[in-house]
């Protein structure tokens, strides 16, 4: 069997890799599936207009689209797949009835994933799902770091002069148009500190920190 995989257009950009489990066949289990599946690509902030953000690679932007909708229909969707085969694995096949409960089980499994397909199935996991650990977060903890610059192609660290790779930790929900290019030349602004400084070096240098 097969992780559940994103579906880019309907889904969040990230589906974890891990490894197989059994959830309880409850609406609690099926938040527990979605946090546990998809829960590193979205976050929900009560204080936010959308409240919903999720991961686009870059930043963490408005769930527009409905994306933790379709991460949630996937999730209950795949629970076939995954988890009847860990479920017959617990199963005693040296019992006398093992193929009745084998088919009872399979049964069972399937019925709940249909049924979770419901609209108050679905909305009952993204509800349990804002209070979850990971998942839940305050309006204060996205763009914490105003020293963070983040371009198309790297998140830039002024403070320490570094770029590094996007990452979902430095919580950015905002990214800038441009590329960042380390050899890229500025004629026209070296040519505007040589006129206004008269060519001094010091106060070129000067000027030039000061404006980042």
């Amino acid at each position: 069997e097969q992780d559940p995989q994103p579906d880019h257009a309907a889904t969040t950009a990230q589906v974890s890799q891990r490894e197989h489990k059994l959830f309880p066949f409850t609406d609690a289990g099926n938040m527990e599936r979605l946090v546990y599946w998809y829960g590193d690509g979205f976050k929900y902030c009560p204080q936010s207009q959308r409240a919903w953000s999720i991961w686009d690679g870059k930043r963490w932007a408005p769930d527009a689209i409905g994306k933790v909708q379709g991460a949630a229909l996937l999730t209950v969707r795949s629970i076939p797949g995954l988890e009847i085969p860990l479920a017959l694995a617990e199963l005693d096949p040296s019992g006398d009835k093992f193929l009745e409960i084998q088919d009872a089980s399979i049964a069972r499994i399937k019925k709940f994933a249909k049924s979770s397909e419901s609209r108050k199935s679905l909305d009952a996991m993204k509800a349990l799902s804002k209070a979850a650990k990971g998942i839940a977060v305050n309006i204060t903890e996205f763009d914490r770091d105003n020293w963070l610059f983040n371009c198309q192609n790297t998140t830039l660290g002024l403070y320490q002069r570094e770029n590094h790779l996007h990452l979902p930790s430095d919580m950015i929900t905002s990214v800038s148009p441009a590329n960042y290019d380390p050899v890229a030349t500025c004629p026209l602004w070296d040519k505007f500190l040589q006129e206004i400084m008269v060519g001094n070096v010091d106060n070129i240098g000067f000027l030039q920190r000061a404006a980042g």
